[in-house]
């Protein structure tokens, strides 16, 4: 999993890999050039000749065709959102808005045999 020097542009994503690395014993592998993400990460991917974690922060770049890219199956690594208004909302578009991105599907679980959460993530079972 590649951890970059630059604690600026990539603190929350290197706190996440260092709990991920903690927790499943995966390998830490530094860089200093920002290729976390994009053709630089691609790189690393090749020069490094190893599986590695994608970062799905800013990753916009199309897969090369000569990578071939598969999920995380366990632990299955997870970088949680939240959705949040105000309990009072009553402005029609905020409530569609929230309706349509949730649904109804009321509290949403991790299958804590497969889903792997850092240990700060709010959704992380007890």
């Amino acid at each position: 999993m590649l951890v970059d020097a630059d604690e600026t542009s990539w603190l929350s994503w290197n706190i996440y890999a260092a709990d991920f690395l903690a927790e499943t014993g995966a390998t830490r592998i530094p860089v200093d050039d920002g290729g976390i993400t994009g053709p630089a990460f691609f790189d690393h991917v090749r020069r490094l000749r190893r599986p590695l974690v994608n970062s799905p922060k800013g990753q916009t770049t199309p897969l090369p065709p000569d990578l071939v890219q598969r999920p995380i199956v366990a632990p299955a690594p997870y970088w949680t959102w939240s959705l949040v208004w105000r309990r009072t909302e009553s402005q029609p578009s905020v409530l569609a808005a929230a309706k349509a991105l949730t649904g109804d599907r009321g509290a949403l679980t991790f299958d804590n045999g497969v889903a792997w959460l850092p240990s700060d993530d709010p959704y992380r079972p007890g």
